[in-house]
């Protein structure tokens, strides 16, 4: 049986596969070259593999090298949450649970979560934080948030995701807007205007429940994926461009901008709960039962 490598040597390892050089990994750990790369060679003697092609140019990973790279990282985050947990555990504390979410999930689910924790599970510490859609899945990898809340898109096979709401969809326009004097706007009327919305390769997700508000009225929109972030909010409260939102953000908007129920109404937004496949958290039941699921 080949014996376990020791975390330092996953470590330097980890290292130099992320930096691409054994210099800048070197200066990254605050060790010599020298001293790394006779880490290297350690692990990959007791592996029996070559781990890492060495040019001139840098270090890249072999075949070898990058399946180890995932499970090394994998190992690491694992090593550093027993540490932080046995600590807490020592020191009386209550579990951490870190949740990673949209802004989309920001204003209602993730509210629900913290107050139903707050009742059933009273001894855990709820870290909420907002990252854009594209980045979720990487963040539960590398084990930076144990679950997360995002508009669907599809996840590799380590991770899982399971939907745990369906959220309206609602036009967002200029408060002086005339749109805003109807008490429902038709999904036609929007036909002319371009529709800002945040770039597909920010928020799959909620680019792709956009598109599909528009196509079940049979219109095809003219997007501006030109802002993102409040820069969006700017331009809708600017007109005459409008937005299609979560109808749960309307209470967190500007004055400068009206929200209004659209008709037909569209198909709401899929809201998923993901987790690593390897790695659910002691939490998860608990936090699915805070949701309202999907009919």
């Amino acid at each position: 049986m080949t014996p376990v490598p020791e975390l330092r040597l996953l470590r330097s390892f980890v290292a130099v596969a992320t930096a691409g050089s054994m210099s800048r990994a070197a200066a990254e750990q605050h060790i010599s070259q020298q001293a790394l790369s006779q880490q290297l060679r350690q692990l990959e003697d007791l592996l029996g593999v070559a781990l890492l092609e060495r040019s001139n140019r840098g270090a890249v990973p072999t075949a070898a090298g990058r399946t180890l790279l995932v499970e090394a990282r994998r190992v690491l985050v694992a090593a550093e949450r027993a540490v932080e947990r046995t600590v807490q555990a020592a020191a009386g504390e209550g579990a951490v649970l870190r949740l990673g979410h949209t802004l989309t999930t920001a204003a209602d689910l993730v509210p629900a979560i913290t107050a139903h924790l707050a009742t059933v599970a009273p001894g855990t510490r709820l870290l909420a934080l907002e990252l854009l859609a594209r980045d979720l899945p990487g963040a539960l990898l590398r084990g930076e948030v144990d679950l997360a809340l995002l508009p669907y898109q599809e996840l590799g096979p380590e991770l899982t995701g399971t939907p745990v709401a369906a959220v309206a969809l609602c036009v967002a326009v200029a408060a002086d807007d005339p749109l805003a004097e109807h008490a429902r706007v038709a999904v036609t009327a929007l036909a002319p205007r371009p529709v800002h919305v945040w770039p597909r390769e920010t928020a799959p997700g909620y680019h792709d429940a956009v598109r599909a508000a528009f196509a079940a009225a049979g219109v095809e929109p003219r997007l501006d994926t030109s802002a993102a972030g409040s820069a969006v909010w700017a331009r809708i409260a600017q007109g005459p461009g409008i937005g299609v939102i979560a109808a749960s953000q309307a209470a967190s908007l500007p004055a400068s901008i009206a929200t209004r129920p659209l008709d037909p109404e569209p198909p709401p937004m899929r809201i998923d709960l993901a987790w690593r496949t390897d790695d659910p958290p002691a939490a998860l039941d608990t936090v699915r039962a805070a949701l309202p699921g999907v009919a």
